[in-house]
């Protein structure tokens, strides 16, 4: 794979490792809100990304990045070319904020704010552009909506222990989307969880994993 394929190892500074990309890529299947997105757009990279878990609350679509459906390769390639040939649709500057005036206008909720970029003969003024402002993120879990149990009207999980039982956890839920939900309390990414037919569990039982049959 040498020289198209570099293993960088760990980077005590992901952002100068990122400043260095052209593009930058997720192709998660599964994500909760993930740090590498947030760290692109740190560094002022282009982001091609699919749309796993939380990202969608990042990513606006053609405006600040391009999503593609997880698991579709095809769309991804061609996001990937499409900024690959056209330079203008990846080109980002960074600057540092000037000055904030700190009251807005209540009726169009605008505020002025500066920000000093580095000069660049092909930065004009008049020119049209969007900015992209960092305020956080968040690291809970989201799991699927169907590892939800109702139990004396309070939603909980049951977790997967190192002997293969199983204990109920009741759990705080925050951002839903269509088959999936962020866990603010109870659990912790990298617990694992029954997925489904969790009603049927009772604290104790035993989870035997089954290899599919195949034979027809």
């Amino acid at each position: 794979m040498d020289p198209w394929v570099v293993f960088s190892g760990f980077a005590a500074d992901p952002l100068q490792v990122a400043s260095a990309y052209d593009i930058a890529v997720s192709n998660s299947d599964f994500e909760g809100f993930p740090n590498t997105v947030v760290e692109y757009f740190a560094a002022g990279r282009p982001v091609v990304t699919t749309d796993a878990g939380g990202v969608e609350e990042m990513v606006n679509n053609h405006k600040n990045g391009i999503l593609v459906p997880a698991g579709d390769d095809d769309r991804l390639y061609d996001a990937i070319a499409l900024l690959i040939e056209n330079d203008a649709l990846r080109e980002t500057f960074s600057g540092n904020i000037a000055r904030l005036v700190s009251s807005g206008d209540p009726v169009t909720r605008r505020y002025l704010l500066k920000i000093n970029f580095p000069v660049k003969g092909d930065l004009l003024p008049g020119m049209f552009g969007r900015a992209i402002f960092i305020v956080g993120h968040e690291k809970d879990p989201v799991i699927p909506k169907t590892a939800i149990v109702t139990r004396a009207g309070l939603k909980g999980v049951f977790l997967v222990e190192e002997d293969q039982s199983v204990k109920f956890r009741w759990i705080r839920t925050g951002r839903e989307w269509p088959d999936k939900i962020q866990i603010n309390a109870g659990i912790i990414a990298g617990q694992r969880i029954v997925a489904e037919k969790g009603s049927r569990l009772r604290d104790g039982d035993k989870i035997i994993h089954q290899e599919a049959d195949n034979e027809r």
